[in-house]
């Protein structure tokens, strides 16, 4: 573990163990930057030796949460809209881009499909990560190759997913919520 991840998992155990709520998770985020620029947390983790896929790089056994880096691949497109169930999620750029979308409720009631509009675009950076809370609907598009770091709220890293539908509608399942395909 490089001094960076270990720093990085310090401050986020310290900052759960305050508030395991937004505050919480957001000092989590604010701690996730610094690691995301580290040359050596790269080099360890995030070289072009690494397998493409995620990879758990920690659990933590008293307040669940997880770190996973994401080493892309090619033409993996945009994720459908989807939030983590019950889960908050933390993701951090290491490399190159990913283009995230935010997205609302139109219609529908939990536990069943529901239909969604987005809110708002924007561009994840390396060094910078963003904070979903409990219920935050969105969808990414990494880029070709990217790394990104995913700090989600438990190990159980499930999110719910979506089918295609029209661009400016999408689809998305209430509040249950299956593993990832």
């Amino acid at each position: 573990m490089t001094p960076a991840l270990a720093a990085f998992i310090a401050a986020a155990r310290t900052a759960l163990a305050a508030d395991s709520g937004p505050a919480g998770q957001d000092a989590v985020r604010a701690a996730l930057e610094a690691v995301l620029t580290d040359k050596d947390f790269f080099a360890a983790h995030c070289g072009s030796e690494h397998a493409l896929g995620s990879h758990r790089l920690y659990e933590d056994p008293d307040h669940g949460f997880t770190v996973i880096v994401y080493i892309g691949h090619s033409g993996r497109g945009e994720s459908p809209p989807h939030d983590h169930g019950p889960d908050w999620a933390v993701y951090g750029q290491v490399t190159l881009q990913t283009n995230m979308r935010d997205w609302r409720i139109v219609s529908g009631t939990p536990g069943e499909d529901a239909v969604v509009e987005e809110t708002s675009a924007y561009t994840l950076r390396p060094g910078q990560a963003h904070l979903y809370k409990v219920g935050d609907i969105h969808s990414i598009q990494p880029a070709d190759g990217c790394r990104y770091v995913r700090v989600a709220g438990s190990p159980a890293d499930h999110f719910t997913p979506v089918g295609p539908v029209p661009a400016d509608r999408r689809r998305i399942w209430g509040r249950v919520f299956t593993a990832r395909p």
